[in-house]
């Protein structure tokens, strides 16, 4: 029988002490055995609904590192995001050790996530990682996603705009790239605009931000679109602009999204053609009248075809001529509001004031009160609906989007109207550019020998086929 003596027994019962304090921290803290290469690890509550994170704190002899992890009870999310901490952490292990064998010193790497949007069927959620190495600036690197809690999946710019609408991320990636212009240029940035658009077509935006039902944003790190001394730039893009394109069920999700519908076609007395018969397609220019009007309407009487002419209303006084032939030669003379000015930035009453403007423009010119009415920049909301109600009026968008305004290219214009074409669309092109103007009969020509006919709006729907909505083709 073994007898401890008096000093032993202190020990003995001193080190159970120990042991027993030691199991209440882990057990009150939470704090994990300290991991192979980690100093420490700890969960901490986020207070994010259903969501913790994992603090690990690590040091070897090159580096140290702040890591999170985050968790949110989905497994396909916890991996996608955490497989990306795993990547960051060991490219900088691999850095670190270069560096620190080139300068001496430690490298130190901060890694951390924010929760941007929680619902209870989407999480967005952006990760960010700062890094430095002795005697250098911090280099930072960014990731997200909007994932779809259902899937576990990230939720894709091709989901949310659909696989049938596919003019939607060109025209995102264009107010995508004048976003980050403006803010190079609000920052007094010397830097061009070449460093964006390498980046942009090296890395197509395919995932996305959203932090409400109505925007959405796109976070690039330091050196991805702009100078290294530009620092990290965010943008957002507001979704009233892109309507049209988020007519998806993932989309009516994630974001206000305003209906637009097709409309039946309409077979009037007086029509060239019986479109519930033939091949309509419907060309509209917005923007105009301006010096280039008249050539194209001199281009239009030669090929026989009509279109629809969406008016600024401040334009028309000076080139009334030019709407009043636009009339008498058969096209449709709508309207494109007063001043051109988005109109779910107005207030509903200058809303009204200016489609009633330029109605009673268009109809002291015309002798006719326009029916139709083109939102400008597409930009619509709940008070557009009232206001077209209110004034007796259909709203139009359209199923082709030419991007002529951004790509003044005659080739290019010529070749996404023939190859999006398709009996009852709706094309947008500007007469205010002369390449669109140049494009005109050759896409005339082309389509005429695959049998379409060249119709106004008034010719494929009728007067006023659907007051107080809004139509972007024809059934």
């Amino acid at each position: 029988m073994i007898r401890l003596t008096f000093h032993a027994k202190l020990w003995v019962i001193t080190g159970i002490a120990v042991l027993g304090i030691v199991g209440f921290l882990l057990w009150r803290y939470q704090i994990a055995p300290t991991e192979p290469g980690y100093e420490n690890y700890k969960w901490v509550d986020t207070k994010y609904a259903g969501i913790r994170t994992k603090v690990v704190q690590r040091s070897t002899a090159n580096n140290t590192a702040i890591i999170e992890y985050i968790e949110t009870g989905n497994k396909p999310i916890d991996t996608t995001i955490n497989n990306k901490v795993d990547d960051l952490v060991a490219s900088f292990q691999k850095d670190s050790d270069e560096l620190t064998r080139l300068f001496g010193g430690k490298a130190e790497q901060n890694i951390s996530y924010q929760i941007v949007r929680n619902t209870p069927t989407h999480l967005s959620v952006v990760l960010t990682a700062t890094q430095q190495a002795p005697s250098s600036h911090p280099e930072h690197q960014t990731a997200y996603w909007t994932f779809s809690k259902i899937t576990g999946r990230a939720v894709t710019l091709d989901e949310i705009f659909g696989q049938a609408n596919r003019d939607g991320i060109p025209r995102l990636e264009h107010l995508v790239r004048t976003a980050i212009d403006a803010k190079l240029r609000a920052n007094h940035s010397s830097t061009t605009m070449d460093i964006a658009n390498e980046f942009l077509a090296s890395q197509p935006l395919s995932s996305f931000l959203t932090a409400d039902a109505a925007s959405l944003r796109f976070d690039f790190a330091q050196g991805e679109v702009g100078a290294e001394s530009d620092g990290d730039i965010s943008v957002t893009i507001p979704t009233d602009t892109l309507q049209l394109f988020l007519q998806t069920p993932t989309a009516r999700q994630l974001f206000t999204v305003s209906p637009v519908s097709n409309a039946p076609v309409f077979a009037a007395a007086d029509a060239k053609a019986d479109c519930r018969q033939k091949k309509c397609i419907a060309l509209t220019f917005d923007d105009g009248p301006s010096q280039l009007t008249a050539g194209l309407l001199d281009q239009l009487a030669q090929k026989k075809a009509h279109a629809t002419f969406f008016i600024i209303g401040s334009l028309s006084a000076r080139r009334a001529s030019t709407i009043q032939r636009q009339a008498r030669e058969g096209h449709t003379v709508a309207n494109h509001t007063w001043s051109h000015t988005s109109m779910t930035k107005l207030s509903v009453i200058a809303m009204e004031k200016e489609i009633i403007a330029t109605n009673q423009a268009l109809e002291k010119i015309t002798g006719t009160k326009p029916s139709y009415l083109r939102p400008p920049n597409a930009a619509i909301n709940k008070n557009i609906y009232a206001a077209l109600a209110a004034q007796n009026m259909t709203g139009v968008l359209w199923s082709v989007d030419t991007r002529d305004w951004a790509d003044k290219d005659a080739t290019i214009i010529y070749n996404r109207v023939v190859a999006s074409a398709r009996p009852g669309a709706i094309v947008v092109l500007h007469d205010i550019h002369r390449p669109t103007i140049e494009a005109v009969p050759r896409i005339i020509d082309t389509l005429s020998k695959q049998g379409y006919v060249f119709v106004s709006l008034d010719e494929l729907f009728g007067k006023n086929v659907r007051p107080g909505q809004i139509v972007y083709k024809a059934a």
